[in-house]
């Protein structure tokens, strides 16, 4: 097992605790950001940096993640890729995240919120009715 920090939003009080559980029981933590981040010396706490732009650090966590590694994360479409790949995925606040409350959160089963920003504020070229797919170019 291994513990996997989305680090860019995770509050400061949280990664020092997070810091101090992986001494304490020695299992590896990487903290992924696009941005630096300082981490204290340890021979279990790492940090892997990644290019800024949406969803790079979630991207990278996804292709590391394994089953029963642990994902901290408030991001709850990368929750939702956690656990499909038999992850655990659990919030800053201690929440875990399951299939059910995943799919009471984000209700329906249209377009993943990670491509929201691909078609907001563009104009369709015809009238859309409630159900149609979509094709984005």
């Amino acid at each position: 097992m291994k513990i996997w920090v989305d680090a860019d939003a995770c509050p400061t009080v949280i990664k020092d605790i997070l810091f101090k559980a992986a001494e304490r029981t020695k299992i590896h933590t990487t903290l992924v950001a696009n941005h630096h981040l300082r981490i204290p010396p340890s021979s279990v706490i790492h940090f892997m940096q990644v290019g800024s732009g949406f969803d790079i650090a979630d991207d990278e966590i996804v292709k590391r993640v394994e089953k029963n590694d642990l994902v901290i994360t408030a991001d709850i479409p990368l929750a939702d890729e956690v656990i499909s790949k038999s992850g655990i995925a659990l919030s800053p606040r201690g929440e875990l995240f399951t299939k059910e409350n995943i799919k009471s959160v984000r209700p329906g089963f249209g377009l993943h919120p990670k491509y929201l920003k691909d078609i907001l504020g563009k104009k369709a070229d015809k009238n859309l009715n409630i159900g149609d797919r979509i094709k984005l170019i």
